[in-house]
């Protein structure tokens, strides 16, 4: 129950910030300037496509492992940065307020183990924590005279995590955590915007954090769990192409 109310509790806070955000639109501020991008010249609203790659810095995974005998799992492990790409629909509801629905995959490779890991994985081995995510996310474009427009956002989905070789019981090892969270992401960066054959466009230069709620397993054997946390911190690059 406090789990729930705590996911309750983040999407009101998320929701309140997108809808305080439209109070700053040039929508509603009634101004022209600036808007050099997708919207201007009644051209709103306008659907797009985008694609991004970012590169994923993954916070080290701690983990809690209740007490059921005999358990052995790392306290905490670290990763070496990893990849990601996504692709997105969205649509542009005034000048200013876009939305989207994303995928995106991340994958990072474990770096290190800590504590008392039994099974740990092996030096160079391409073993890592995975996500797939499914958001749905909110931008403010921030248009101003010039072509390059500065951008923040927040979002709201699910997550599926995977993160293989956590720890044993009684020496064998149990397996993966695998399973749905669910997903936060906050946005900031800057666009240059143009125009491909008269449509309009833009290159996106940014940064996002994504946090997931905490997944948790339960262990075969005397009925005890295995949770870990999850966020991430990841440089992206993208294009987007309206239509």
């Amino acid at each position: 129950m406090n789990e729930e109310m705590t996911h309750i509790s983040y999407t009101i806070r998320i929701v309140a910030l997108l809808l305080a955000s439209t109070a700053f639109s040039p929508a509603y501020a009634g101004g022209e300037e600036g808007q050099r991008s997708c919207c201007r010249d009644g051209e709103h609203p306008r659907w797009y496509a985008a694609i991004r790659g970012s590169a994923v810095f993954l916070s080290d995974t701690e983990y809690q492992t209740a007490p059921v005998m005999p358990v052995t799992g790392a306290d905490r492990q670290s990763h070496d940065p990893g990849y990601g790409f996504s692709a997105a629909v969205g649509y542009q509801i005034f000048s200013g307020i876009r939305s989207e629905i994303e995928l995106s995959y991340r994958n990072s490779a474990v770096k290190r183990d800590y504590a008392l890991i039994v099974n740990t994985v092996p030096a160079g081995s391409t073993v890592g924590q995975r996500s797939f995510d499914a958001m749905f996310n909110t931008y403010l474009d921030l248009h101003n005279s010039s072509s390059y427009t500065p951008y923040i956002g927040a979002g709201i989905g699910e997550s599926h995590v995977f993160a293989p070789r956590l720890y044993t019981v009684g020496g064998v090892e149990s397996g993966k955590v695998a399973d749905w969270a669910m997903a936060y992401d906050f946005m900031t960066g800057i666009s240059y915007d143009f125009k491909v054959d008269h449509k309009p466009a833009s290159i996106d230069v940014g940064y996002r954090y994504i946090t997931t709620s905490d997944v948790t397993k339960t262990l075969p054997s005397g009925g005890g769990k295995v949770t870990i946390s999850n966020d991430s911190h990841n440089f992206e690059v993208g294009g987007r192409v309206y239509f």
